[in-house]
Parts: C-alpha cells; sequence; structure tokens
C-alpha cells in the first residue's frame, strides 16, 4: 500500500525551488535599487581613462569645452608648440561664408596670448581619426625627448585610447599622454538626471562601440553636389 505523505510531499520541491529564485530575484532587484547611484557612475567611468599629467613639449587639441584654458594654461607651464587637426570643410566654410574651425581654434589661442610661430598644424590634409597616431608616431622620431599631450572630453578618451593603441607606434605610446577633460554641462556624478548627461553617456557608448567595431580607415562621405539636389527635386515632383 503505497505511502500517502510521500506522494503529498513530492510537489513541494519544485515549489521550492520557485521560491528561492524568486526570493534571489528580489534581492538582486534591491541591491540594484540601493546601489543604482554607483552602478550609473560606474558607466560613465568605463568610458574614461585618466592618466597621470606629465610635463609634455606639445599639445593636441582634439575636443573639450576647456581645451582652449589648458591649451593656454600648458604653454604657460613650457609646452610650446600647440598642434591643430585640420579637419573637411563645409560647404559654407568653402564658400567663406563660416569661419572654419581652424581659423576658429587659431582666434581662440591667438587671443589666449599663444603666438601664431607656437602653432602648428598636425598634417596639411584633413586627418582623419585612425591616422593621429600614425601622426603623432611620425612627429615623435623627429623629436627623440618629446611627450605629447592629447586634450579630448573626458567620455571619448577611452574611444581614443584605442584609436592611439591601434595606430601609434607601439614603441612611442608610452610618450603620448591623454588628459580628460571636465563636461562643464552636467555632473557627471548623477549625470542620469539631466539631458546632457544622459546624452553625452549615450554618445560616448555609441562612439566607442563603433570604433572598436570598425577597425581601419572608413570611407569619407560624399558630400551631394546641387546635380545630386535637383535630381531629387525633380524625382519629387515628377509624377
Amino acid at each position: 500500500m503505497p505511502d500517502n505523505s510521500t506522494v503529498k510531499l513530492a510537489p513541494a520541491r519544485p515549489r521550492s525551488r520557485r521560491n528561492r529564485r524568486l526570493a534571489f530575484f528580489a534581492v538582486l532587484v534591491g541591491v540594484a535599487a540601493c546601489l543604482h547611484g554607483r552602478i550609473l557612475q560606474s558607466l560613465a567611468e568605463l568610458l574614461v581613462v585618466d592618466e597621470p599629467r606629465s610635463a609634455a613639449q606639445a599639445v593636441l587639441m582634439i575636443s573639450g569645452e576647456s581645451r582652449f584654458d589648458v591649451a593656454e594654461k600648458l604653454h604657460n607651464d613650457g609646452t610650446k608648440v600647440v598642434f591643430i587637426l585640420r579637419g573637411h570643410s563645409g560647404r559654407l566654410e568653402r564658400m567663406g561664408i563660416l569661419p572654419s574651425i581652424e581659423q576658429l581654434t587659431r582666434r581662440e589661442l591667438l587671443a589666449r596670448g599663444i603666438p601664431e610661430s607656437n602653432l602648428s598644424l598636425l598634417s596639411d590634409e584633413p586627418v582623419a581619426s585612425s591616422r593621429v597616431g600614425a601622426l603623432l608616431s611620425d612627429r615623435l622620431r623627429e623629436h627623440t625627448q618629446w611627450h605629447i599631450a592629447v586634450l579630448c572630453d573626458r567620455f571619448s578618451t577611452r574611444k581614443w585610447r584605442l584609436l592611439l593603441q591601434r595606430s601609434a607606434d607601439p614603441r612611442l605610446l608610452s610618450r603620448i599622454h591623454l588628459i580628460a577633460l571636465p563636461e562643464r554641462g552636467f555632473d557627471e556624478t548623477n549625470w542620469w538626471h539631466s539631458k546632457p548627461g544622459a546624452r553625452a553617456i549615450l554618445n560616448g557608448y555609441l562612439r566607442l562601440v563603433f570604433t572598436w567595431w570598425h577597425d581601419g580607415l572608413q570611407p569619407a562621405g560624399r558630400e551631394c553636389t546641387p546635380a545630386d539636389f535637383e535630381a531629387a527635386f525633380t524625382r519629387k515632383t515628377t509624377p
């Protein structure tokens, strides 16, 4: 004759396992709720490469709201050469309607007392991000005692570290120092409370993933010509 007590107790095992899983999930949710601020701060910190500052003989400005002020300070401290990146000019810049980024950069640096003789283009041609490390390596070979500081916004430093590791001479990489410039538009410790902060972190991860995924030179985008606009208008108006 079967043992009724044994038959009744058998279904308790899966129910007990379910209860343990629910309890574990509840604990995870509780921990995440208590530590969500620290977790979100860590997400931002992963984008940042904050290297110790050392004496540099040249500085390259890439991005960052305070890059002109920091370049001025470095210049006053003994960094005499300020490299400028030449970018691709847009249509309005080529027509002379708007000043180029290079012109604006020179204007800001000259206004801060840095002489024209200390300003130098990293390359006479527009430079792709994936070639910056190689060009910096060329300068370091020419000046064997130089160290170069690279100024960029904090949440782009991880991306630029990856780009430099790929393109710079590994033997010279230790003489290239990233300087992470702080953001002024939001508090980094609670970036998720502001739209500029959330946008900066999201863009930082999107750029990092894109850079990691696309190894090598990227094809330059083609600018639309007047003929392209005319053809598009014709297609739209043709029944």
